[in-house]
């Protein structure tokens, strides 16, 4: 009974998704507002008609995965990537940096003490790459220097990000009583950082020869199978280095976007059906499943004003980062919407915080952790659905000329 339970909830979510997607775009919405929304209608402050929450986010987590793959498989070349580095990198630098310090401080503004200040920090400048490659794909600027400089400077995000926090766990552990050695940690996530991107290079020289040999295997897509198990693996080892899933998943795309078993537009097409049928639709879903009504309206209020200051001011890094580098307003408006949106990630450090409070009480006396989740878990959803939907009014109201995509030979792809 509990299977079948499960497979009509499931049922249940990709059609209420999908009916609720269909209408958003007839209303020139995009289509994971609709998907959002089906999460919160069937989700436990409505009707409660999601159950087995651990599977549902391993499907969502699939669905993130195949997401960014095809990114990196289609629109991810290094060579365009470090063609606009210098934007990227000041973009990285005022993310992981000024704006840091500036959550920082705001939050201990706002009451909170320093331990829970940085962990406000690490959540909030962790952007959710899939919701930012969505957004752009919707308005067709994956392929422009506007797509390329956003995945650019996400890559160097979620690099800064873990080293700031490994250093934030680091300092929790030794003001909460531990004995962890800062130095050493870091020294860690940098080796392991490094080792990754040895295995990426020396994979994007040899993989790609090595899968022309499942074209001898006789069962049945044995190739697309080979693919999956390859997109996986690169996910879980980005996971194992301590970086987000999602990174492995896109330097897969690069590395089997050279391949030449891998060149047709069936394959690519089977991945997109099979993530924007199924795995997509969840990841979405689930992410509006976990709003919570408690408190709402000082819990909006609160995800409110950190949408207005915060993200104004991120917004305002990447015009100006953009300015620098000779972008016209345009683009520099667009790629500073598409650091907006946070994700799993920004889940991940918040749910890492609430577990530190429970543990240790005697340190967050006087903050309501639980309501600062909650209004974190408002702002996510508010800036997944306010990105698509700042990005096409930019787009309108700035009179978007006619662009060319970025110039890639077919048939040959660049490491």
């Amino acid at each position: 009974m509990e299977a079948l339970s499960f497979i009509l909830s499931l049922a249940l979510l990709i059609l209420l998704a999908k009916i609720l997607g269909e209408l958003a775009e007839k209303i020139k919405l995009p289509s994971l507002v609709g998907e959002v929304l089906a999460g919160i209608i069937l989700g436990p402050q409505l009707l409660n008609m999601l159950g087995f929450h651990d599977v549902l986010n391993y499907l969502a987590e699939i669905g993130i995965i195949l997401l960014i793959f095809t990114a990196g498989f289609e629109h991810g070349t290094i060579k365009e990537l470090l063609r606009y580095k210098s934007t990227s990198i000041l973009i990285s630098i005022f993310s992981c940096g000024i704006h840091f310090a500036i959550i920082v401080a705001f939050s201990y503004y706002l009451g909170f003490n320093l331990l829970t200040s940085l962990f406000i920090a690490i959540a909030l400048s962790a952007t959710s790459m899939g919701v930012s490659i969505r957004s752009l794909f919707g308005i067709n600027e994956i392929d422009t220097r506007i797509g390329k400089t956003v995945i650019g400077s996400l890559v160097l995000n979620d690099i800064l990000g873990l080293i700031l926090l490994t250093i934030v766990a680091s300092y929790a552990e030794i003001v909460t009583g531990g004995s962890a050695n800062l130095w050493i940690q870091i020294a860690k996530v940098i080796a392991s950082i490094t080792l990754f991107f040895v295995i990426f290079y020396f994979g994007s020289m040899y993989l790609p020869k090595l899968t022309t040999f499942s074209v001898k295997f006789r069962v049945e897509e044995a190739q697309f199978s080979l693919a999956i198990v390859l997109i996986l693996l690169s996910a879980w080892s980005a996971s194992y280095f301590g970086l987000s899933s999602i990174i492995g998943a896109f330097f897969a795309g690069i590395i089997l976007s050279r391949s030449p078993i891998f060149e047709s537009h069936t394959f690519i097409e089977k991945i997109s059906s099979l993530s924007h049928g199924f795995f997509i639709p969840i990841f979405f879903a689930v992410i509006g499943s976990q709003l919570i009504f408690a408190n709402f309206t000082a819990n909006i209020l609160r995800a409110i004003l950190f949408f207005v200051v915060i993200d104004g001011l991120l917004v305002l890094g990447g015009f100006i980062a953009c300015k620098i580098n000779k972008y016209s307003n345009r683009e520099a408006v667009i790629v500073g919407l598409g650091l907006l949106p946070y994700g799993e990630v920004t889940l991940v450090v918040m749910s890492t915080l609430i577990a530190l409070a429970n543990a240790k009480p005697q340190y967050f006396i006087g903050q309501d952790i639980t309501s600062l989740f909650s209004s974190i878990l408002l702002l996510i959803i508010l800036t997944i659905i306010m990105t698509p939907l700042l990005m096409r009014l930019a787009n309108w109201l700035m009179n978007k000329p006619t662009l060319k995509p970025l110039k890639v030979k077919k048939n040959v792809r660049t490491a």
